[in-house]
């Protein structure tokens, strides 16, 4: 059908015609109605303090319409450069950001991991001195009885389950 029902709008799709992208279009909508609405007050005024000496407030005004076409293609333009200067500047934030998350993140694992094979070290090694004075109390107490002790030395190849001594 060529029209797909529950498709996300793409953000950096450009819209209005001076091609500002759609997440952009909130900012520079603002920022072109508060120019276009000082430059019609500014013009107003303009017109009042300099022009109005023998001028009826019909012929201020007119004035003052004549001058909407300027004054609103100025703001629409001055807006267009302020978006698209916010735009860039906001794209190399977030580089920076992506960035200095990715360098923090694998800092973060890179320790991580160097935590857990001390902590995996540590801990082998007090297992192993377990096994050894466990091994060692029995060897001696079998020898204490009289008995023969045959129990292989621990971490040997017998005990291991090779069947190899």
């Amino acid at each position: 059908m060529g029209l797909e029902k529950n498709r996300e709008p793409d953000d950096d799709a450009r819209e209005s015609m001076w091609s500002v992208p759609r997440r952009f279009a909130r900012v520079y909508f603002i920022l072109f109605s508060a120019l276009g609405v000082a430059g019609i007050v500014w013009s107003a005024w303009y017109e009042i303090a300099h022009n109005s000496a023998g001028k009826s407030w019909y012929d201020i005004v007119n004035a003052t319409i004549e001058k909407f076409p300027s004054v609103l293609m100025g703001a629409a333009f001055i807006s267009f450069i302020i978006t698209e200067t916010v735009m860039v500047l906001y794209s190399i934030y977030q580089d920076r950001m992506k960035k200095r998350y990715k360098r923090i993140r694998a800092e973060g694992v890179a320790e991580g991991i160097d935590k857990g094979r001390a902590e995996g070290r540590a801990e082998g090694v007090a297992q192993g001195i377990a096994l050894l004075e466990a091994y060692y109390r029995r060897k001696s107490e079998a020898e204490a009885r009289g008995e023969v002790f045959d129990e292989p030395y621990p971490g040997s190849a017998s005990e291991n389950g090779t069947g190899r001594d």
